[in-house]
């Protein structure tokens, strides 16, 4: 899990305003100005690698992709529309067979095939589902807390903060009682 510190009490500190937003936002904006946006980042193809091609398209020019008459190639089905050849006839026929003997294999078997993935896929999704009410139960009850604990120092900091005001003004006062007696001299 990713984590970094924030240097915020979302519960006590005041949202910006408008004028810091647009001030961010242009400070944002200067900074993606210097930055070149056409090109990725150097981690990237080190994370994500692109796949290596396979060998037939790899082979083929980008012109030949452009061309609406281009194919792969495959199987030829021409061989198996001749029927007036006796071996393409014999061909088609235990093709066909065996396509039939597959549908009715599929159909005897193929149901319960999909009623025990249905039921995996049902399983799987409901595991998901708990786990994902636990991680939100869990923040509610992190942010909660977190809550809790920045309303009960409020006080405190707010304390620790007038303290610090009053520090400072002090500090200045006694600079400016400082350079009047130095003058005075």
């Amino acid at each position: 899990m990713n984590y970094e510190p924030l240097d915020s009490l979302p519960y006590i500190d005041q949202d910006i305003t408008d004028q810091e937003r647009q001030s961010v936002e242009r400070l944002i904006l200067d900074e993606l100005k210097s930055t070149d946006i056409s090109k990725i980042h150097s981690k990237v193809d080190e994370l994500y690698p692109l796949p290596e091609p396979s060998s037939i398209v790899s082979n083929i020019k980008e012109e030949q992709f452009s061309d609406p008459d281009f194919t792969l190639g495959g199987i030829d089905l021409s061989k198996y529309s001749n029927l007036d050849d006796l071996e393409s006839l014999q061909n088609s026929i235990v093709f066909t067979d065996l396509r039939n003997k597959s549908l009715k294999l599929a159909n005897k078997f193929g149901k319960n095939q999909w009623l025990l993935g249905n039921d995996l896929h049902q399983y799987s999704n409901e595991q998901i589902s708990e786990e994902l009410q636990n991680k939100r139960r869990k923040i509610n009850d992190i942010n909660y807390e977190r809550k809790q604990i920045q309303l009960e120092a409020k006080p405190v900091i707010d304390y620790l903060e007038q303290r610090w005001q009053q520090g400072i003004k002090s500090n200045v006062d006694i600079g400016v009682e400082v350079i009047k007696l130095q003058l005075e001299e």
